[in-house]
């Protein structure tokens, strides 16, 4: 009867210890923030540039099967390009900056781990809303705004695609990764010139 008892014990034990392990590899919540290189590309594009701006947010990721986790995400990033057109016998230059809130939904696999340290890729489909526009134009006397050019799209359509690590530091779950996006919808009404972002993140996992 003892025994009967014991290994009663021990069993509830693994089960509400498994239990609570899946809980915690259930859901992630990892905050981001780290710099963008972004473009537009397409016909409506003189001389395409890059650009360098911030991208910062959080992540939440939820455990579907194996190494694979649903990962929604909310983020602020910092699109646009520089550039160069000739223009009245000269050169003009042209610093345009879209600022978005963008939603990516994202797949997420993990691989094994090696010495603390886990890979992982990312891949999935995102809406962006666009929050604000400037430009800025050299070369030309008169000075130019967002309304004096066609009016940029509310809401734009992309894909992401990325990867990079976890690591254990100090107690604390630290990854750094990098993502591309490329914007399915033109940027400006009548325009064809889609965004084109490659972003460097720094995470931290808060639990």
């Amino acid at each position: 009867m003892r025994h009967l008892l014991l290994v009663g014990c021990i069993s509830s034990i693994a089960t509400a210890a498994g239990s609570a392990h899946a809980q915690v590899e259930r859901t992630g919540i990892t905050v981001y923030a780290g710099l963008t290189r972004a473009t537009l590309h397409g016909d409506s594009v003189p001389g395409p540039l890059h650009t360098t701006g911030f991208i910062g947010g959080a992540a939440v990721s939820w455990h579907l099967v194996d190494r694979f986790s649903l990962q929604p995400e909310i983020q602020f990033v910092q699109k646009g390009d520089d550039e160069t057109d000739a223009f009245g016998g000269g050169v003009i230059s042209e610093h345009i900056r879209l600022n978005f809130i963008e939603v990516p939904v994202l797949l997420r696999a993990t691989g094994s781990a090696v010495h603390g340290i886990t890979p992982f890729v990312i891949g999935g489909p995102q809406v962006a809303f666009k929050t604000s526009c400037s430009i800025d134009v050299k070369g030309v006397a008169n000075n130019y705004t967002c309304a004096d050019f066609p009016p940029a799209e509310s809401t734009e359509f992309g894909v992401v695609a990325g990867g990079g690590v976890d690591a254990a530091v100090m107690g604390h779950s630290i990854s750094v990764s990098a993502r591309y996006d490329w914007g399915l919808r033109d940027a400006f009404k009548n325009n064809l010139a889609k965004t084109r972002t490659l972003a460097i993140l720094l995470g931290w996992r808060l639990r």
